[in-house]
């Protein structure tokens, strides 16, 4: 089966690639002529992140077993010179944006999200920090009324998990 991969971030060669699903995920970075070693991929901006791994597969059930969503099939490289947490800001503040305002746990969680990640980049007390957003992603995540409320802490939350000393946390 083939599929289109849409491949953005730290490559000179960005663009749509069609691929057998199952390619490794190595192969298409490399496609895109990655501008300096991947540190992380982010798969679209619901889709989360992980480290750059050789061995994952663009496949959902490989993906998904890595905490992290296949989606429609948009992969974003980030090099080791970016910060995963400004990354993660960037992808933040585009939801923060973007939420329509009905529920609570969105309107408010998305706009707290950032005021943390802010206090959390700055250096501000970061272990507590990272509790509240946690917190505050678990009310998103069962709280809000629509799939982009569910999902909006998703990219945060799993560069959290996979990149912990990006965000001040020694692990």
């Amino acid at each position: 089966k083939l599929l289109l991969y849409s491949l953005s971030g730290n490559v000179t060669k960005p663009g749509v690639y069609e691929l057998k699903m199952g390619t490794k995920l190595c192969d298409l970075i490399e496609l895109g002529e990655p501008k300096k070693k991947p540190k992380a991929i982010y798969f679209g901006c619901f889709g989360g992140c992980m480290p750059h791994c050789e061995k994952v597969k663009l496949d959902p059930d490989d993906i998904c077993g890595k905490e992290c969503i296949h989606g429609a099939g948009s992969i974003i490289v980030v090099d080791e010179k970016h910060s995963i947490v400004d990354v993660a800001a960037n992808i933040a503040k585009f939801y923060e944006f973007e939420s329509c305002g009905k529920c609570t746990p969105c309107r408010i969680g998305s706009t707290r999200g950032m005021e943390v990640i802010d206090k959390i980049k700055d250096g501000v007390d970061q272990e507590k920090n990272v509790e509240v957003l946690r917190d505050l992603g678990e009310t998103m995540v069962h709280g809000s009324l629509c799939a982009m409320g569910g999902m909006t802490p998703f990219p945060v939350i799993s560069a959290l998990n996979f990149f912990p000393k990006d965000f001040g946390l020694e692990k």
